[in-house]
């Protein structure tokens, strides 16, 4: 994977508030940050705090005010071509799609590492807009391929991004999503922990995270029964192909 000469990384995603991929990006820019990098977080849109807590004053957060990727290409362009990142890792993408054209019109000459966050044919095909479904992935099969080297954050989605989108394995690094250290706990000894063994998801029942399969793969082999609590961040009620499975 090419090398950035300087310690330095732009973020580049929709907005900076609740989600996971926002809660990655605030917990790597902090720990970036901590070790002496540059860090810049360029966002979209910024309707709402910084759900995280305040970032280190070390870093620099640009808010560029449109709303889509779509609608991005200009003021994004504007800001590389004057500010010239080394690095730039988009977190979706659209974005990477506009970071693609950005630099293939020569305006900048920045090092481009998206990171994947979600299997991108799967999000495609669930969606409703004509430019969502078709468009839109017409047009990252032409370019998102066109970047320095890519981060999936399982084996899963790397397998998707070679064999939906054809990018060579060997341009796509593996890397789970980091956890900030002060949310780790030693485990309790043996007699403290629970029997039988308690797995805790915290999350949103979207369909696109596809959690049906956590019910179906869990597995149950004799006395090794594994009981399962959901503490469920959910905008509205829970979608139908979760109600038998959260009956059982």
């Amino acid at each position: 994977m090419p090398k950035s000469d300087n310690r330095e990384v732009t973020f580049v995603l929709n907005t900076f508030g609740t989600g996971g991929a926002e809660r990655v990006c605030h917990t790597l820019s902090c720990a970036l940050a901590s070790r002496g990098w540059a860090v810049t977080i360029v966002t979209l849109f910024q309707d709402e705090p910084i759900a995280f807590g305040p970032l280190p004053d070390s870093v620099r957060h640009v808010v560029l005010g449109c709303r889509h990727a779509r609608t991005s290409l200009v003021p994004l362009a504007a800001y590389i071509r004057r500010h010239q990142p080394k690095l730039v890792v988009p977190w979706i993408y659209g974005l990477a799609v506009a970071l693609t054209l950005i630099r293939a019109a020569g305006l900048g000459n920045f090092i481009l590492l998206p990171r994947n966050v979600t299997a991108m044919s799967a999000y495609c095909r669930s969606q409703r807009s004509l430019w969502q479904r078709k468009l839109a992935p017409a047009i990252a099969r032409a370019t998102y391929g066109r970047a320095d080297h890519y981060i999936a954050q399982c084996s899963k989605m790397k397998e998707e991004m070679a064999t939906e989108w054809g990018i060579e394995r060997a341009r796509i690094s593996v890397i789970p999503n980091p956890v900030a250290e002060c949310y780790l706990a030693p485990l309790p000894s043996t007699d403290q922990r629970a029997t039988p063994p308690e797995l805790l998801f915290v999350g949103r029942l979207q369909p696109r995270k596809a959690l049906t399969s956590l019910w179906k793969y869990l597995p149950v082999h004799g006395k090794c029964a594994l009981t399962l609590s959901c503490a469920l961040l959910a905008m509205d009620r829970i979608a139908p192909c979760w109600s038998s499975a959260s009956e059982t």
